[in-house]
């Protein structure tokens, strides 16, 4: 029985360990470690490559942007027209199928890692590392796969918006200070 208590108490001091200051009879558990984190070994900024004629997209980058006070992240819209040219490592359909990001040592990375990794770089959301344990991640992945092919569809439902010809992406709190 004890095992068991002290493996929900890992869960729970997991989950909550930022909000919920729990003794557990003494068991603290880390907050990352190189089976929660794999990316927390690379260096910031983390480059996001998105697709900035997606509405919901734009919503979420602009809330990043407003977030990313140490400049952590770094923003480029996969449908500039000088981006091939730019980033000529980075295929833009497949970055449209998928999100990309690529940390400052050249690594890339796609999908609901990126999302982890870009909401953990402005330190919000700490709950999605859930989304990248083994058993949680195959489903997960597939559910993202899934919004992915129809974000179009879903901005539309909860926009009004299907695609955006110009969405806005508004400067960061940085740039709004130095102006």
């Amino acid at each position: 029985m004890p095992d068991v208590y002290l493996g929900f108490c890992w869960l729970e001091s997991l989950l909550h360990q930022l909000a919920v200051k729990g003794d557990c009879n003494g068991f603290v558990a880390p907050s990352y470690g190189p089976l929660f984190d794999p990316m927390s070994k690379h260096q910031y900024p983390l480059t996001v490559y998105f697709d900035g004629l997606c509405p919901l997209c734009v919503a979420e980058i602009n809330q990043l942007q407003q977030l990313n006070a140490d400049g952590h992240l770094q923003f480029e819209g996969i449908h500039a027209p000088d981006f091939s040219i730019r980033f000529p490592h980075i295929d833009p359909e497949s970055a449209d199928r998928v999100l990309h990001a690529e940390y400052a040592d050249g690594t890339l990375i796609y999908g609901l890692d990126v999302t982890h990794q870009i909401w953990r770089a402005v330190n919000q959301k700490r709950w999605l590392v859930i989304l990248r344990w083994p058993l949680i991640r195959w489903f997960a992945d597939i559910a993202y796969r899934i919004f992915a092919r129809n974000r179009y569809s879903l901005s539309y439902l909860l926009t009004g918006v299907r695609r955006c010809e110009s969405c806005v992406i508004q400067p960061s709190n940085k740039s709004a200070r130095r102006a």
